[in-house]
């Protein structure tokens, strides 16, 4: 997404996703571009400064290199050439833009790249303490960008602060990744850092330094109200770097810092008002520093809209819907409504997250719904109407907000349901797993193999008597566990089971396979104890190269076909006791 300032430089992102470590750039003709990365908030307020300087020198130079000198800084590149990103060589002028940035200058921390942390010659990461950088751009004519060529370096100085040290690491500036990275090493001469370099990005002076500390706190409104989603930036004073997070739903925060530091604290609620305070942690390190609540002159109730979580709400007709987010308010009150293409709703629960209500007859099979609390609304939310939900065991699934667990859509019913399982099971297309053991059920309902996603059924300890012979659908399944069932019979459908692992049919009563279960060809275990079965198909030897384990015990196999299966499954552990 790309989008311009505003004359007040202010600007506005719609399609950025929540996350953390979101990488914006800012650039503008003339003018050095930066980096900033972002802990981005769903659907609350996100506000992210940043300080664009402009280029201060400006000129051209050949394969023979040059020098370019300002107030501050200088740069001089050694004779060798450039070279494209493809290393082809640059036969044409180029083109150096570059800019010093030091300390002293009242919007450096605004315009550094990145975060005052880097990553070490030898891949730890640190906090890391800024005394200048510089950014250097070489490009050809048409603005493509080009480097040094191998072999040639450059010289790179800048005005160092007061009392800086005699050596410092310097860092480059990888804005792939939004990290800084340790490379060299810079050294003092005549109140100027200087480094030779073979790359160019934006170079950075830096002195790594420890985190023994901590800064705690809360942001509030007027009225003590916590603010989720505030911004709260520490710049520090003693050392040269910046510190940012966002306060959580409590309204609290936590920043890293150094022991006797002192640092500007400024809480800041986008548009809406900020606080500046001066705070000097303690000398000791470790320490905890309780900064107390930052109060910002606003009203929460009066300025954050109410949000749904969602951008799609799937609904189905007289089932009941949930819309989750925040801000709906603590209870409904007389001026709160929900509103399904503009026309209010009887809702059934009302909380400050949750709205639940019953999908009315007539509507259209899409539309937009929306929050109105006393006149401030959320943003529209787009819904569809169809075949999304599914009631099972009085409770009511929508295939788009399935519960989790280890990462992985899930329903589970051990020994606690008396229904069988509903044909609107098939809904639920997203499910990766469903368990529905001890249960006494009869029948597998055939809406079941529409499951696309299925990885594990677990069907164990139920009264089943037949399987459906779309089962061969389920192309995802790994484990298909139906043990101690009535099952006398496998469909041939069996065989298209091509990523199935593990098949558990134990205590049934088969009688025989099906030659099909030859095509399992990622099968590790099968379990077929306790069943009837006399034989098993010669075609069962194309399994002998991945069969792990095959349980065989409580059947009735001759001693005769238990050799032909010694015979076909060479490598394969088979229990007969």
């Amino acid at each position: 997404e790309k989008t311009l300032t505003g004359s007040d430089g202010g600007y506005q992102l719609n399609t950025l996703s929540a996350g953390s470590n979101k990488r914006i750039w800012f650039q503008k003709s003339g003018y050095a571009s930066t980096q900033k990365l972002a802990d981005i908030k769903e659907d609350l307020p996100n506000r992210i400064d940043a300080s664009l300087f402009p280029i201060d020198k400006t000129e051209k130079m050949n394969s023979d290199g040059g020098k370019i000198e300002g107030k501050d800084f200088s740069l001089e590149i050694k004779p060798g050439g450039f070279v494209y990103s493809d290393g082809r060589s640059v036969e044409e002028d180029v083109t150096a833009e570059v800019t010093a940035f030091l300390t002293s200058e009242d919007e450096f921390l605004d315009a550094f790249p990145g975060e005052f942390r880097g990553t070490r010659e030898n891949g730890t990461e640190t906090a890391i303490e800024s005394f200048g950088f510089i950014d250097v751009v070489l490009k050809v004519e048409s603005g493509e960008p080009v480097q040094l060529a191998d072999g040639v370096t450059a010289i790179i100085k800048i005005k160092a602060p007061q009392n800086s040290p005699a050596t410092i690491p310097m860092w480059h500036y990888e804005e792939d990744k939004g990290k800084w990275i340790e490379e060299g090493i810079g050294k003092l001469d005549n109140g100027l850092y200087t480094a030779e370099v073979s790359h160019f990005t934006k170079w950075n002076w830096d002195r790594p330094y420890n985190e023994t500390s901590k800064i705690i706190g809360r942001v509030v409104d007027n009225d003590g109200n916590p603010i989720e989603g505030a911004s709260v930036v520490q710049k520090g004073i003693t050392y040269r770097f910046q510190n940012s997070t966002k306060t959580n739903e409590f309204g609290r925060f936590e920043l890293l810092t150094p022991e006797s530091n002192e640092s500007e604290i400024e809480a800041k609620f986008e548009f809406y008002g900020s606080t500046l305070i001066n705070f000097t942690t303690s000398p000791n390190q470790g320490n905890l520093n309780d900064i107390g609540d930052i109060k910002i002159d606003v009203s929460v109730d009066n300025i954050i809209a109410p949000f749904i979580s969602s951008n799609v709400l799937y609904i189905t007709i007289s089932q009941t819907a949930k819309i989750s987010g925040k801000y709906f308010g603590e209870q409904k009150r007389v001026g709160y409504k929900l509103l399904l293409n503009g026309n209010e709703v009887e809702t059934i629960t009302w909380e400050n997250d949750l709205v639940e209500f019953v999908v009315p007859n007539g509507i259209a099979e899409e539309g937009t719904i929306q929050i109105d609390r006393d006149g401030i609304l959320s943003r529209f939310v787009n819904y569809k109407e169809g075949d999304w939900t599914c009631e099972i065991n009085r409770r009511i699934y929508n295939n788009n907000d399935l519960p989790t667990l280890d990462g992985k859509f899930i329903i589970s019913y051990t020994q606690t349901s008396p229904y069988e399982i509903p044909s609107c099971i098939g809904n639920l297309i997203n499910l990766e797993e469903f368990i529905y053991n001890t249960n006494k059920i009869t029948t597998i309902p055939e809406s079941i193999c529409n499951l696309q996603n299925l990885e594990l059924l677990d069907l164990g300890s139920n009264q089943i008597v037949t399987i459906p012979e779309s089962i061969g659908n389920l192309q995802k399944l790994e484990r298909l566990l139906l043990q101690d069932n009535k099952i006398a019979t496998i469909p041939k459908s069996i065989g298209n089971l091509q990523k199935l692992e593990r098949l558990l049919l134990q205590d049934n009563q088969l009688t025989s396979l099906p030659e099909s279960i030859s095509s399992l060809q990622n099968l590790e275990f099968l379990h077929l104890e306790n069943n009837h079965i006399i034989s098993l198909p010669e075609s069962i030897k194309n399994l002998k190269k991945h069969l792990k384990g095959l349980r065989l015990k409580g059947n009735n196999f001759s001693e005769a076909e238990k050799a032909k299966v010694e015979e076909w499954l060479p490598s394969t552990t088979i229990f007969w006791d």
